[in-house]
């Protein structure tokens, strides 16, 4: 055991009097975690205008819809004025409403508002969803005066008046939505220790922890290519200590650098950023080390099938960007549709470290929640660690 400490220790050693792959790989997150968490902060609207050539009641409802959403910063003008706007960037889109929008609607036909913008984006996707939403709410309303005619003609005759009570019946329904609808809705929150809700901010943190990490711990455990090509490594082999001792130690060394890195970033994260890591801290720590460990056997695998450091330095942006994007690094996979990509993110160690944490930090997840991740974790170390074993080339 001294002597696996020993190697350990010199491992550590190399770290401090080299720490500069150490600091750049603990920067990054934090830089990306700032940045990417507040990107979505603040008091912005999107500016849109809308371009009314109709002029009429139906569209100033819509307008006014729109207006009373504080996700849009409502302009008008005319059609020229908005479509160069467009081309200068100075808003996401222009809504052009056409002549006899009113009078579409009256004859049910389905009115066709021409939304222009440069490029498509989510959030033109999201003002989409919103103009149908608002278009069938107008539609909502004239079938509310459709039943409404229908039901007293069935009573009376109301041939001279059909077209009065019709016009009442749209106009009573407005009434009766606006300013707010007649469905009311009340939000029962959890405390925070049961339920804290999805975080952008702690997604990335957690995310760019574990991405980061993962260049440390790979390039960590790949100075064994470096040690073999300056015979460093053929030297240590005649010393008295056993092979599996050797890498015994190296491997400790380079876990004990990620976790290092690890805790550091969770400590920054809960008291300069504010991240929420979950009300069970340790087992976070648990599925952290974990996947440090599986990461380090993933280190040793790589550096076993490559004979130099800079096919090492090749291969791993590779695997590593690859790996994050399907395993839920960057993004949640709870937008990802395809049944292939999540088959495939259950196949990257990402994606069993980050919904074990993300279950501890919005469902307060205990152990008996994490068994199988950390199970399935320990099952990819143990297949990284007998594959590198296999490969690993003991003489240069």
């Amino acid at each position: 055991m001294r002597k696996i400490l020993s190697i350990t220790y010199l491992r550590f050693l190399r770290f401090i009097r080299e720490p500069g792959l150490f600091i750049i790989m603990l920067l990054l997150p934090i830089l990306f975690t700032y940045f990417m968490g507040n990107m979505g902060s603040g008091n912005y609207r999107m500016p849109i205008a809308f371009v009314d050539l109709d002029q009429s009641t139906y569209s100033n409802k819509l307008i006014e819809r729109f207006t009373s959403n504080n996700t849009y910063h409502i302009l008008q003008y005319n059609q020229e004025e908005a479509i160069d706007h467009v081309k200068r960037h100075n808003i996401s889109a222009a809504l052009i409403i056409p002549k006899n929008f009113e009078k579409s609607v009256k004859a049910k036909d389905t009115p066709k508002i021409e939304i222009i913008r440069l490029k498509e984006s989510f959030e033109l996707i999201t003002l989409q969803n919103e103009l149908r939403s608002n278009l069938n709410f107008i539609h909502g309303n004239i079938k509310i005066a459709d039943y409404t005619v229908a039901q007293i003609s069935e009573k009376k005759n109301i041939s001279n008046k059909k077209e009065l009570i019709w016009q009442r019946a749209y106009n009573n329904a407005l009434s009766k939505w606006f300013p707010y609808p007649p469905v009311y809705t009340t939000l029962s929150s959890l405390s925070q220790q049961e339920f804290d809700g999805y975080s952008p901010l702690a997604h990335y943190s957690v995310g760019f922890s574990m991405f980061f990490v993962m260049y440390t711990i790979i390039f960590g455990i790949g100075e064994i290519l470096d040690e073999k090509k300056n015979g460093t490594w053929q030297r240590i082999l005649t010393l008295p200590i056993s092979k599996a001792e050797i890498l015994t130690g190296n491997l400790l060394g380079t876990f004990t650098v990620g976790f290092l890195q690890i805790f550091i970033l969770i400590l920054l994260g809960i008291y300069v950023f504010g991240v929420n890591w979950g009300a069970n801290l340790s087992a976070t720590l648990l599925v952290m080390g974990v996947f440090v460990l599986t990461v380090t056997c993933l280190g040793l695998f790589l550096s076993s099938i490559v004979k130099t450091s800079a096919q090492l330095q090749t291969i791993t942006p590779l695997i590593t960007v690859c790996s994050a994007m399907l395993g839920g690094t960057f993004w949640p996979l709870d937008i990802v549709q395809s049944k292939l990509l999540l088959f495939l993110a259950k196949l990257t160690p990402q994606y069993w470290a980050i919904s074990s944490i993300e279950g501890i930090i919005q469902q307060g997840y205990g152990l008996k929640d994490i068994t199988l991740s950390l199970g399935i974790l320990f099952l990819m170390a143990a297949s990284y660690f007998g594959l590198g074993l296999k490969l690993l080339k003991w003489e240069n």
